[in-house]
């Protein structure tokens, strides 16, 4: 099956659908913390009270149970309980779980040091967290895949230019469109971070490369010219797939490094909110 004839699922979503897909997630993003809020500001419950402490033990033990993905990785019997994707999939739910629930434990109200030590140690992991998801999702083929090398990626986007490259042949300004960008990519990946605005940068120019090439005229082959309706829908999701290969290829050396980094970092800070968390359900039962 050649790259044009790819099937829709394969396709990078068009940019109207990327938009209300990120609206949609903003949406529900924004409906959550204002449940959230509400909830935790109804005066119905303290922290102290008894609804308000299991809230904070089961977000306790859901933040706890969050490094049984990183454990089954090193003991076998975990792995033949369930496949490291699952352990995965369960460790982003209880990433997810654990901090609403210690949210509304605490009715986003922080009295003691230790209970705000401990807060702000789960607000740093989350956000942590959130982070390495969207550099893992940069760096792995689809959400439990393995992880791509530069050799993959810079080939994919290789081989989806050559396929343009066939297919545009009438339309020479189209090619020299996608040829600019992918040669700007290239420069940018690599200098890598020494040009970090210029890494960040290269989706948004990739969308004004898209509409660029959405508005040229081509000819038909009639040799009148017409609009760029006559492009066909295929062709179109061509261009986007390239696009997003360059701009894969130029940064993946680059979130390569900084997710080593991330992996570094994050651990400790899984262990400091393990240990505030620790001290602060002791000075709670104490005091």
């Amino acid at each position: 099956m050649s790259a044009v004839a790819a099937p829709v699922a394969e396709l990078v979503p068009s940019g109207t659908y990327a938009r209300l897909r990120s609206l949609t997630i903003y949406g529900a993003i924004g409906t959550v913390a204002l449940v959230i809020y509400v909830i935790a500001r109804s005066g119905y419950y303290t922290a102290g009270s008894r609804l308000g402490y299991w809230l904070g033990v089961v977000g306790a033990v859901l933040m706890l149970l969050l490094m049984l993905y990183p454990v089954s990785k090193r003991i076998p019997a975990l792995q033949r309980l369930a496949a490291i994707r699952y352990w995965f999939s369960v460790h982003m739910l209880f990433g997810v779980l654990g901090p609403v629930l210690i949210l509304l434990h605490c009715t986003l109200r922080i009295g003691s040091l230790n209970a705000a030590v401990a807060f702000w140690s789960m607000v740093v992991v989350a956000s942590s967290g959130v982070f390495g998801r969207f550099l893992y999702g940069r760096l792995h083929a689809g959400l439990y895949g393995r992880q791509r090398t530069f050799a993959e990626v810079a080939g994919s986007a290789d081989q989806l230019f050559a396929s343009a490259a066939l297919t545009l042949g009438p339309a020479p300004a189209l090619l020299a469109e996608l040829r600019a960008y992918g040669l700007h990519a290239a420069a940018v990946g690599l200098a890598g971070w020494r040009r970090p605005f210029a890494l960040a940068g290269l989706g948004p120019l990739a969308r004004r490369c898209m509409k660029r090439c959405r508005g040229q005229l081509i000819q038909s082959p009639d040799g009148r010219a017409s609009s760029h309706l006559d492009l066909p829908w295929e062709t179109q999701a061509l261009i986007q797939r390239y696009l997003a290969a360059a701009r894969d290829s130029a940064q993946f050396q680059a979130f390569d490094s900084v997710f080593a980094m991330w992996h570094a970092l994050h651990i400790p800070l899984v262990a400091l909110l393990a240990l505030s968390a620790v001290v602060h359900v002791v000075a709670v039962h104490m005091y």
